[in-house]
């Protein structure tokens, strides 16, 4: 059997105003069918006005791998993406991703979903999603989807949230001073 290694990786630094808001996103997706067939692929990126670095992952064979992450920092927060599928000849196919966003104020967007696809002569898998903060305010997303050929069934669920910070979620502590 033939095994495809497929190794990429991006690093982007940039500086100015050019693109203000940073997004970083991932996306995997694997199959494989009874005959022996089988694929993976891989995507991640990150765009926007600051530092980051993406790295997308891919192996064929006996099982089909797919991952794909990607990280950055800009002037609106810290945005994490990650993504996986994973298929073998036999069993099931299982996807999840997870995407995350923490601005420099404290609020929190977070997005995940998984699918797992069972049965069947054929079953496939994708994951992906993006976190980041653009005009109308931070956003995470996640999709998640699967299929199966000849029977089978496919379980996939995403949620995402938001959550901003209150003078409430502070942690009541007093403050000293101390002069030396």
């Amino acid at each position: 059997m033939k095994r495809l290694m497929v190794y990429s990786m991006v690093m982007i630094a940039a500086t100015g105003a050019a693109a203000w808001a940073g997004e970083a996103t991932s996306s995997a997706g694997a199959g494989s069918g009874r005959d022996g067939r089988g694929w993976a692929e891989a995507a991640a990126a990150y765009r926007g006005g600051g530092m980051g670095i993406a790295k997308a992952d891919t192996h064929t064979g006996a099982i089909n791998f797919g991952h794909g992450w990607s990280v950055g920092f800009d002037g609106r927060g810290l945005s994490l993406s990650s993504s996986f599928a994973l298929a073998g000849k036999s069993g099931p196919a299982v996807g999840r991703t997870t995407n995350l966003h923490i601005g420099l104020d404290g609020t929190v967007s977070h997005g995940s979903g998984s699918v797992v696809a069972q049965g069947g002569a054929a079953r496939e898998v994708t994951a992906g999603g993006a976190a980041g903060a653009h005009r109308s305010g931070p956003i995470a997303i996640a999709n998640v989807g699967g299929r199966t050929t000849g029977g089978g069934r496919v379980e996939a669920s995403a949620h995402t949230r938001t959550a901003h910070p209150t003078i409430r979620d502070l942690p009541g502590r007093p403050v000293r001073l101390v002069r030396r």
